[in-house]
């Protein structure tokens, strides 16, 4: 792994899907999150479908994450309205 430079470790779908109610889960994706950690890298899940995939994930200290709980898939012209409707406020 130190031969090759990269900012972030990605979190697969298949270790998030059923993250609370697989035996080992969390503490897999627990070690996933330590494991970029001390690599200094940033954790991201990938394949959040619901709040409570979200809520483990931040609990265990991974602070990001894409997939259908945040947004469906969307074309650029899709993206930049659901940015100017989620984040009018910040504008």
């Amino acid at each position: 792994m130190h031969r090759f430079r990269f900012d972030f470790l990605k979190i697969e779908t298949n270790f998030v899907h059923g993250i609370e109610a697989r035996e080992g889960g969390v503490q897999l994706v627990r070690s996933m999150v330590n494991l970029a950690r001390n690599l200094g890298v940033m954790p991201i899940a990938e394949g959040v479908e619901t709040q409570k995939q979200w809520e483990v994930l931040k609990s265990l200290g991974c602070p990001r994450a894409q997939g259908f709980y945040f947004a469906t898939p969307l074309t650029a012209t899709e993206f930049m309205a659901w940015i100017r409707e989620h984040f009018a406020a910040c504008a």
